[in-house]
């Protein structure tokens, strides 16, 4: 049972750093009922389109195990994801050490 309570703490977490990052990303507060990925299916390559119109989506690059964006997005958004200010930069290494936990705990 606490193995339960622990992915389901991590997904809680990984949706609000989520939430967060759009905020940041795209200076614009998600609207309505946003859908926001669980780790699960992030990791299982649900793209997660940010508030912006849904041109911009973060994604998890298979390859490098790394949290990316779609080379669709938007310019700006590109700016402020690979040229992050401090609290930015925060965010994304949080979202990075919750995906590689997870896939640590091989939970996916």
């Amino acid at each position: 049972m606490k193995f339960v309570n622990v992915i389901s703490a991590q997904s809680e977490m990984f949706q609000h750093t989520l939430k967060e990052l759009d905020l940041l990303l795209t200076g614009k507060s998600p609207q309505g009922s946003k859908h926001y990925p669980s780790i699960e299916n992030f990791i299982q390559g649900e793209l997660f389109y940010l508030s912006d119109g849904g041109y911009s989506r973060l994604n998890l690059n298979w390859h490098t195990g790394k949290i990316g964006l779609a080379s669709e997005s938007r310019d700006e958004v590109k700016e402020r994801f690979y040229n992050p200010d401090q609290e930015t930069k925060t965010l994304i290494e949080q979202l990075q050490l919750l995906i590689d936990k997870f896939i640590e705990m091989g939970s996916y």
